[in-house]
């Protein structure tokens, strides 16, 4: 298995949603935070085997889309929240 230490930074709600499956976060041992960025977009701190579940994602792993969905809405909700806020970060997972 790969690193288990990486942290990586991302935009794309769609790739957080699959990182954010509880089979990814189990297999992986993946944490995940929303932040403001300095930009003042929304970003997504990932910790943990992020090489390792990126990978698995881009091979096309069958999911449950219910599944899929229901996290794509809690990654929105995320970023809806830090947006119209004015905390820098909320904890997700």
């Amino acid at each position: 298995m790969q690193d288990q230490d990486q942290e990586s930074v991302f935009e794309d709600f769609t790739v957080v949603a699959a990182c954010s499956l509880p089979e990814f976060q189990k297999k992986y041992n993946l944490t995940i935070t929303p932040f403001k960025q300095s930009s003042g977009k929304v970003g997504f701190r990932i910790l943990g085997n992020v090489d390792g579940a990126i990978a698995e994602i881009y091979t096309n792993k069958k999911v449950g889309l219910l599944s899929f969905m229901k996290e794509i809405r809690s990654v929105r909700n995320a970023i809806f929240t830090i947006r119209n806020s004015g905390n820098s970060k909320v904890t997700q997972r």
